[in-house]
């Protein structure tokens, strides 16, 4: 055997297993789960905070939560409206967070949250109207 073909049989060997894992989806208690789903399941993603994200913030604001795991929720919109993302509680409409102050989240108890979720502008403009040029985070408390 050349050393060429060596070196390339290694290779295959060695890294197969990381591509054969890097391709399959997630499997969490036996049953298969979308790449979204894995991902809500080990703790969020960009977009969604869940329960177990939250359970580490006892004593701390909902706000603060999302100071630590998603900022880029809090920042003002880039496309020139100077909007922040509205907040909507349990489906209620909440504060317009004018100047980025964000009243609902710090009145909210972090531990007193199931999930949040951060619509773009364009996906909240479509889903409540318009009026959302910052977009949105849905928040869903325990027990709702």
């Amino acid at each position: 055997m050349s050393c060429r073909h060596f070196l390339t049989l290694t290779l295959v060997l060695a890294l197969g297993p990381v591509v054969s894992a890097c391709s399959s989806s997630g499997n969490v208690g036996g049953a298969e789960l979308s790449q979204t789903e894995a991902a809500t399941a080990t703790g969020g993603t960009s977009t969604l905070m869940v329960r177990a994200q939250f359970e580490n913030y006892a004593g701390r604001t909902a706000l603060e939560a999302v100071q630590q795991f998603n900022r880029r929720w809090l920042r003002v919109d880039r496309s020139g409206s100077g909007a922040y993302a509205r907040v909507i509680v349990d489906g209620a409409r909440g504060d317009q967070n004018l100047g980025g102050e964000f009243r609902e989240l710090a009145r909210l108890r972090a531990v007193d949250v199931e999930s949040m979720r951060f619509l773009a502008p364009n996906d909240a403009n479509r889903k409540y109207g318009a009026d959302y040029g910052g977009g949105m985070i849905e928040v869903t408390l325990v027990g709702r």
